[in-house]
């Protein structure tokens, strides 16, 4: 459609029509836009005000379990079979130099799967940089098909971006590998903080060994044991340093794991103990800015419960039930509780829905605002990104329409990046405000300055800039245009956030011209827009 320019009209047309023409091209053009499907943002203002749009930067990486930014500032993702690979990550989020940097033959029929569910760096001070990850098992939810899955530690000494190499004399080391798992759940996301290593375990039966998996029961291979559907850590990676060949150096010997209580009550720092309890299965796991360690927990389907979000301390029980055929109720074991355990039990701090599949989560101090909330996907039901407000529970959903997302971290910048599982793997970065939502002058407050900023750039093409570049002159909805839809963001920033005591006064503040007061004319039809825009376009290129 060819449309007059207004700005051409602004100058010579009378007051009285302009404001009538841009009533008129504010109602019109308003019902026009739309998103383009698939992967966008959520229309609410946490999502508005702190995100200025959302964008792939990588498609066909493998499906995704895990990414975490290494100390060489690459991003690493764990997939769940093709191995482990990087990226050299640039500011602007573009990714480049794909990288296998570990893979393993594949064996399905016999469980071994050519991928890693976790992915974690730790700065040894012996060692160097050192890599652990989770070698991952089949997942068909057979419970019958009992493995045994290690942590594994690996270094790259020669720097060629292959970790593990024993001919080139690197450690490729299972300092963990007696850990009983079954086809339902496994080892999955890993955390380091400091010198401490976090480790989610799922359980190895749907109803946490209430009940038995198996007709014939008691059976060596039925219920759970100490540290499935756990949280479990080694305290002090440093105390691994000295031996870098023994197998299961962090584990124990055990022949029985039914009535093992060491996981419970060991002192040792350097071995896999458990840190908190009460999980069905404990997929993601981080810390927030307080140092608090929050998981998700995928919950029961028969009875049917919703998923769940935790904050957990050592120690703590989160209620699922966890026993077996030989040894029985373990919150009730005489050894485990005189360690401290099943003494404090916690509820959830959000309930997720049923059938969700909860898994990664992620915090970003981008703005005191986006700080305030833990950030999680969701595979199954929803497949999209929630934020949870730490203190109330409350749930607002921030993007939706993923491929089954199993994954959610915070760059360098604070900005969001989702990996998702399906369609091949694939990776979404949502750019956070790092300051008040449409403080275009970066100076902290929302002013005059910024209003001349946007009123300066009016019906500009920012075509050929990047969406943060766009956004600084005035595209608030990351469209690469400054127009209308960009005008009912500031004023509803403006009587959201502050910075003018209303309208009038921000009109007040205009220089009488018939340009600017056109302007203003736009920024008044915004009152009707703000109702009938989408508040992103473009979402995802």
């Amino acid at each position: 459609m060819n449309m007059p320019s207004l700005e051409m009209e602004a100058v010579t047309a009378p007051l009285d029509l302009l404001v009538v023409r841009a009533l008129l091209v504010c109602i019109f053009t308003s019902g026009l836009a739309s998103t383009s499907g698939g992967q966008q943002l959520a229309d609410n203002s946490l999502t508005t005000f702190n995100f200025l749009g959302m964008e792939s930067i990588a498609n066909e990486v493998g499906r995704v379990a895990q990414m975490t930014f290494g100390p060489d500032g690459k991003l690493y993702v764990a997939t769940f079979g093709d191995g482990v690979v990087s990226y050299d990550y640039a500011p602007s989020g573009e990714l480049s130099n794909r990288t296998t940097v570990w893979s393993r033959t594949e064996d399905i029929p016999n469980g071994v799967v050519n991928g890693s569910l976790g992915v974690a760096f730790h700065e040894d001070p012996t060692l160097g940089t050192v890599m652990y990850i989770s070698p991952a098992v089949t997942s068909f939810f057979n419970v019958e098909d009992n493995f045994t899955q290690s942590i594994v530690r690996l270094t790259d000494s020669d720097g060629d971006g292959n970790w593990g190499e024993l001919a080139d004399g690197e450690i490729n080391q299972a300092i963990a590998d007696n850990l009983r798992v079954t086809d339902l759940h496994q080892v999955n996301q890993l955390l380091i903080k400091d010198d401490t290593l976090y480790a989610g375990i799922g359980s190895r039966t749907r109803t946490g060994g209430e009940v038995s998996e198996y007709p014939d029961a008691p059976n060596p291979d039925d219920g759970e044991f100490a540290y499935t559907g756990a949280i479990n850590w080694i305290r002090d990676l440093t105390q691994l340093s000295d031996d870098t060949t023994t197998s299961n150096t962090a584990g124990f010997d055990s022949l029985v794991h039914h009535t093992d209580t060491r996981p419970f009550t060991s002192a040792d720092t350097g071995k896999l103990t458990v840190y908190s309890t009460g999980f069905r299965n404990v997929y993601g796991l981080a810390f927030d800015s307080d140092d608090q360690l929050w998981a998700t927990m995928n919950q029961n389907e028969n009875p049917l419960k919703p998923d769940e979000l935790h904050q957990s301390n050592f120690q703590d029980d989160h209620k699922f039930p966890k026993g077996n055929e030989v040894s029985g109720d373990w919150k009730s074991n005489a050894d485990a509780m005189s360690a401290g355990f099943f003494s404090t039990f916690k509820n959830p701090v959000a309930l997720l829905g049923n059938h969700a599949s909860a898994d990664g989560l992620a915090f970003t101090n981008a703005n005191d605002e986006l700080s305030n909330y833990v950030f999680l996907v969701r595979f199954a039901s929803g497949k999209d990104l929630l934020a949870i407000d730490k203190i109330t529970g409350d749930i607002t959903t921030i993007a939706q329409g993923f491929a089954n997302p199993l994954d959610v971290i915070s760059d360098p910048m604070g900005n969001l990046l989702v990996g998702q599982y399906g369609e091949g793997g694939e990776i979404f970065r949502l750019n956070a405000l790092s300051g008040p939502f449409a403080d275009l002058d970066e100076s902290g407050s929302l002013d005059l300055d910024d209003w001349n900023i946007l009123k300066q750039n009016f019906n500009s093409d920012l075509s050929n800039l990047t969406k943060p570049e766009a956004y600084l002159l005035g595209d608030l909805n990351g469209d690469l245009v400054n127009n209308e839809y960009d005008f009912a963001l500031f004023k509803e920033a403006v009587e959201t956030q502050g910075g003018f005591d209303s309208l009038s006064q921000l009109v007040n503040a205009v220089p009488e011209s018939s340009t600017s007061v056109y302007s203003v004319s736009i920024f008044i039809c915004a009152v009707l827009a703000v109702q009938l825009r989408p508040r992103h376009m473009g979402m995802v290129r």
